[in-house]
């Protein structure tokens, strides 16, 4: 399989961002730690807007991050798109 399970978190969230619903690293089947890996490398990658983080420590980690009235951003549509056209593509060819 060629679809990394990085990509497939961030489609995830990527989609709930879409369906202005807050994702939860629990419904996503994932740890809290990679789960705001992802939000962060969304954040980072300009894939959507309004996107806040609160951090605190010694090693600046995240503690929370708020996704509400966030808003996708062309390049992560194009994201998406592609994300959606490897999976058909390897649907439809399971072993190759």
């Amino acid at each position: 399989m060629n679809i990394k399970r990085n990509e497939a978190i961030i489609y995830l969230i990527l989609k709930y961002i879409e369906q202005k619903e807050e994702s939860k690293f629990r419904e996503i089947g994932t740890s809290k730690k990679v789960f705001y890996a992802a939000l962060e490398e969304i954040h980072k990658a300009d894939w959507a807007t309004n996107i806040t983080f609160k951090r605190s420590g010694l090693l600046n980690r995240i503690k929370s991050a708020v996704v509400t009235g966030s808003r996708l951003t062309q390049s992560s549509r194009y994201f998406i798109t592609d994300f959606e056209r490897k999976v058909a593509s390897e649907d439809s060819h399971p072993n190759i």
